[in-house]
């Protein structure tokens, strides 16, 4: 009798662990998934206007 409970507590915890990988691998893959679309959804560079520092001095130097 205890042995059988003892397997059935096994089982239960086996398919508790299952079950918790598995909604966390689908969360994962689902924020993944969302997070590439959302890149996706970007044409354009946030700031458009944005000149490296070292390329703005370099400028301004060759000029005078």
């Amino acid at each position: 009798m205890q042995r059988d409970l003892n397997h059935l507590i096994r089982r239960k915890k086996k398919l508790k662990r299952f079950v918790i990988i598995l909604v966390v691998t689908m969360l994962a893959s689902i924020i993944a998934v969302s997070m590439r679309e959302c890149s996706q959804s970007f044409q354009e560079p946030y700031n458009k206007d944005y000149k490296p520092l070292d390329q703005v001095q370099k400028k301004d130097n060759s000029g005078v």
